[in-house]
């Protein structure tokens, strides 16, 4: 007797795993700059998070120029 698609049984390798992968985050913008040699150097110098030290200073410096609150 021949065995049609739909009567093999699934094989469970492989595929999408329920609460595999990395966490989605609340929000986030990939977003593409060019540093210069100057803010290169000092990023680099840097030892922490760098998305969270450009974060800082992109809204310290909107605050001191009066775009954000």
């Amino acid at each position: 007797m021949e065995t049609t698609e739909q009567e093999k049984p699934k094989s469970k390798r492989g595929g999408p795993r329920p609460g595999s992968g990395r966490p989605r985050k609340e929000f986030a913008r990939a977003l593409t700059v060019r540093l210069s040699h100057e803010a290169d150097a000092a990023l680099a110098c840097y030892e922490g998070n760098a998305t969270e030290f450009i974060n800082a200073a992109i809204v310290e410096r909107a605050r001191a120029m009066g775009i954000v609150k």
